[in-house]
Order: C-alpha cells, then sequence, then structure tokens
C-alpha cells in the first residue's frame, strides 16, 4: 500500500475511514467534527477518531494521514495477536493458540482490514484484553477494558455484556465493573454527540437505526459475511460456494458442530467451556444483529468475532487430540488455495481518488457539492463533498426519514452531486444490480429518495472512468426548480 502512487494507495482504504479522517483533521485544526466545513457529525467511534485527530496534527490532509493510521492499526492488531496467543496459551497452549491466532487472520481481508483505515484491528486488541481481564478476575482492570473496548466500537456493548456475564457468573463485583465500565463509554459517546449535534444518539447510529427498520431480514447472508473476515470462516464460506450449498445448511451443519465442541469443552474444564459458549452466543448475536439493517457489506464488522473463532478453534484443534496439526494445516492450505487471486484495493476507491479533483474543477465558484459516497470524494477535493447517507453528516437524517432529500437538497441549497451512476438505479448503468427496481426502492427506503425522479432533476457535467468498475463516477447539475417540486411531494 505504501509504495503505491497516491491515487493507487487511496485505493486500499475504505470509502467510509474518510468520515473518520477528514473530520478528525477539521477537528484537530480547530473547524469541530465537520466532514464539509458546514455540516456536524458525531458519526464516529470515539477511541479511533481523537486518535486519527492527534495524528492529524502533523500528518495533515495528505496521503501521510491514512498512511500513518495504517501503521498504527498494524502496531495494534500485533499487540492484539501477541496477547492472544501470550494468554490463550495459558489456557491451551502454546503451540495450540499460536496455530489458531495464525488461522483465524489466514485471510485475505485481514490485509484489507489493516489498511482500510478503520478501527478493525483496534477490535481485536480490546477483545483480547477484555477477555484477558476478565478470566485474571482483576475487577478494576475489567472496567477499564470494558470501557476501552466499548469507545472503539460502540456495538461492542454485546461482546462485553455476554462475555461478562459467561466468565463471570459467581463474581457479581466483576459483572457490576464491566456493566460500569460499559456505562462509562456510553456516556461519554452520548456526551460527545451532544456536545458536537445537540443530538445524544449518533448520527450514524440513527442511520442504522433507520436501515433496520428498512431491511429485510437475512440472517444467512449475514453471517457468510460477518464469518469470511476470519480463516475458519473464509473457508467454510467458500466451500459452501465451491458445493453449491445454501448458507442456512452450512450455517446448521457447524452450527451443530460448535454445540457438540461446545459440550466437550464444558466436560474437561468449565473456564474452556464458558469460552466456547460465550463465543458462540456472541457470534450468533451478532449475525442476528447485523441481519437486521447493519452494513454487513463491510468485512470490518468482523473483528468482533475474532477472539471468539479463536476460541473455537482452539477447542477444535484440541478436538483432534495429538493430530491436531492435521486440520490446522488443513484449514491454513485451502485458505491460501482459495485466496490467490483476491484484490486488496477497490476499484470504486480509485474511480473517486482520480475523478474527485478534475470532475470538481468544472464547478462554479459558490456551488455546493453533494455525494451518498462522500468520505474519499471530501478528502480529495479539500472538504468540498456534503454528505448524503446520514453517516457523517447530522444534518440530513431527518430527510432520510421522512422521505424528503429532496427538500434537504433545496433547504441546503446544493447545487451539484457527485457520485456512482448506481446511486440513480434503472436510470443509468442499467443492468449493474440483478434487480434495478428492487435497489431504487432499498434507496427510496433507507435514502429517502426516488432515484428516477431525483434523477430526472439532474443534467450530467462529467465523468471518469476506471477500467474494473461497471459504473462511471459522474457530476450531475441540480435543476432547482425541479428538486424544490419533488420536496413538495415526499417519496413515503
Amino acid at each position: 500500500m505504501l509504495s503505491r502512487p497516491a491515487a493507487e494507495m487511496l485505493s486500499y482504504v475504505i470509502d467510509d475511514a474518510f468520515y473518520y479522517l477528514v473530520p478528525a483533521h477539521s477537528f484537530a485544526h480547530g473547524e469541530g467534527w465537520t466532514h464539509d466545513g458546514i455540516t456536524r457529525t458525531s458519526g464516529f467511534q470515539m477511541l479511533y477518531g481523537y486518535l486519527a485527530a492527534v495524528v492529524s496534527r502533523f500528518a495533515g490532509l495528505s496521503p501521510m494521514l491514512p498512511a500513518t493510521m495504517a501503521v498504527v492499526s498494524t502496531i495494534a492488531l500485533l499487540a492484539g495477536i501477541h496477547l492472544l496467543i501470550e494468554r490463550g496459551g495459558r489456557i491451551y497452549g502454546a503451540a495450540i493458540a499460536a496455530a489458531a491466532a495464525v488461522l483465524v487472520l489466514a485471510t485475505p481481508n485481514v490485509p484489507w482490514q489493516i489498511t482500510n483505515g478503520l478501527e478493525w484491528s483496534w477490535v481485536v486488541l480490546a477483545t483480547v484484553l477484555f477477555v484477558g481481564a476478565l478470566v485474571g478476575q482483576h475487577a478494576w482492570l475489567v472496567a477499564l477494558a470494558a470501557c476501552l473496548t466499548i469507545l472503539v466500537r460502540l456495538d461492542l456493548a454485546v461482546f462485553v455484556a455476554v462475555f461478562a456475564l459467561a466468565l463471570a457468573p459467581r463474581h457479581a463485583r466483576v459483572v457490576a465493573c464491566a456493566a460500569a465500565g460499559g456505562a462509562i463509554a456510553v456516556a461519554l459517546t452520548a456526551l460527545n454527540s451532544r456536545v458536537i449535534t445537540g443530538d445524544w444518539i449518533p448520527n450514524s447510529v440513527a442511520t442504522k437505526q433507520l436501515w433496520a427498520s428498512t431491511t429485510d431480514f437475512l440472517p444467512a447472508v449475514t453471517w457468510s459475511r460477518l464469518v469470511r473476515g476470519t480463516g475458519p470462516g473464509f473457508v467454510l464460506t467458500e466451500l459452501r460456494a465451491a458445493l453449491s450449498l445454501r448458507s442456512f445448511v452450512l450455517i446448521g451443519v457447524a452450527g451443530a458442530g460448535v454445540v457438540a465442541l461446545c459440550a466437550r469443552e464444558w466436560a474437561r474444564d468449565s473456564l474452556r467451556g464458558r469460552l466456547a459458549v460465550a463465543s458462540i452466543i456472541t457470534i450468533t448475536a451478532y449475525t442476528l444483529v447485523y441481519a437486521r439493517g447493519t452494513n454487513v457489506i463491510g468485512d470490518h464488522y468482523s473483528g468482533t468475532i475474532v477472539v471468539p473463532v479463536f476460541v473455537l478453534t482452539c477447542g477444535f484443534l484440541l478436538w483432534a487430540g495429538p493430530y491436531w496439526m492435521v486440520p490446522a494445516v488443513a484449514i491454513g492450505i485451502t485458505a491460501i488455495a482459495l485466496s490467490r487471486d483476491t484484490s486488496w484495493r477497490a476499484p470504486y476507491q480509485r474511480g473517486i481518488a482520480e475523478g474527485a479533483p478534475s470532475l470538481i474543477a468544472q464547478v462554479p465558484q459558490g456551488s455546493r457539492v453533494a455525494a451518498w459516497n462522500a468520505g474519499l470524494a471530501g478528502w480529495q477535493t479539500g472538504k468540498r463533498v456534503t454528505n448524503l447517507d446520514g453517516l457523517a453528516n447530522a444534518e440530513v437524517v431527518p430527510a432520510m426519514r421522512t422521505g424528503t432529500l429532496a427538500c434537504y437538497l433545496r433547504d441546503a441549497r446544493i447545487t451539484h452531486i457527485m457520485d456512482y451512476g448506481f446511486m440513480f438505479a434503472g436510470q443509468i448503468d442499467t443492468g449493474f444490480s440483478a434487480d434495478e427496481e428492487s435497489r431504487r426502492r432499498m434507496l427510496m427506503r433507507r435514502n429517502g429518495y426516488d432515484a428516477a425522479k431525483l434523477y430526472g432533476c439532474t443534467t450530467l457535467v462529467g465523468s471518469h472512468a476506471v477500467a474494473e468498475v461497471p459504473s462511471r463516477y459522474r457530476l450531475f447539475a441540480l435543476d432547482s426548480a425541479c428538486v424544490a417540486a419533488l420536496c413538495a411531494v415526499p417519496t413515503r
């Protein structure tokens, strides 16, 4: 990543990462938490957001900032893996723990997680620290680790609750300390949001709650996407595809195996049994949570189950007795063989990295540009792009909820939209999705606009093509009178 030219280097970094990095730079330079210099956002995880602000003090708005965050993430991951092997070795044996850690990371997603500029590596480190504190029954360390873990990602409250109750059922003081540490982290997150936007609920949480109410329940798809971010899970999902199995079939088979594994672990040792049970409950919980509206496309959510998969992998290897090397080597070879042609780059990102600077140059002075995929575009244009999907803009969330995005565009005086054509499903780049009409309805429910009607208010100004992407990155001018007319008739 670091050896590549700037535009290609940025193609390794996921768009959502810039919802942290751009506001962090703004905050570090006295502009407040904002992605475009106009709207406020609390749409970031606190620990990572403020760490990025510290780094941006000397890195500036340059490729050095995402590069430095990638290096810092690598260090955090290495520290987490060291602790995973060292503390796991006390329970399962050093050789088993080391093999399990290697297998969990034996997936092409791991290098991408490090470079994509999000908090995945920190999730691994924080959850290892929390479980280690619980196993040691150090009450105040448990409180500190619980607070740290939830500050890394708010949804890790699920992880904290499950493991605290499973590993310390008879130690009320330890459970109370975990609850107290978690409550402090939640309170700090709410207070941070209140100070920035005037609302106790971060706008990213509000956005995902909206998505949860408008997305079909898809546990099988979610399970596949969640577990494939780990080595054993990656092998399972690739085998499912190779054998043409339904996801539900694989869930059932894997679930039965894990239940048997939990029973065996409990019979051998109560601590190992509780770890195994907590692990399967955690994976199930996140599968159900993410099946209801959370963005499951980004594999960075798999960080929440790295420790549970490590625990279950240790148990599986021990199940094989003196022959544990056989399944370990089989999993490793299979993971490598199935991932040889995997690319860590995101071609869509390169389209934005290359196209945004040239397209923004065609926008008249004093105009205001907006986008749904606004992260890297904001970075590449010097914070000139307003976010429309709510993840980095608290002001647009009410309009998304009520289907009145056109009213927001009118009131915010947005003059241009700069994004990929697939954001106007069924109008341009037809055939990009298997069901353009279904995608159009999804955009209506989740983002508050009718793609067909809003497209009718646009005029194409310019575009940029990338060979690997079946959609052009485009700049559209908005007809203000047409947008005002759309505002009078909400989409729902």
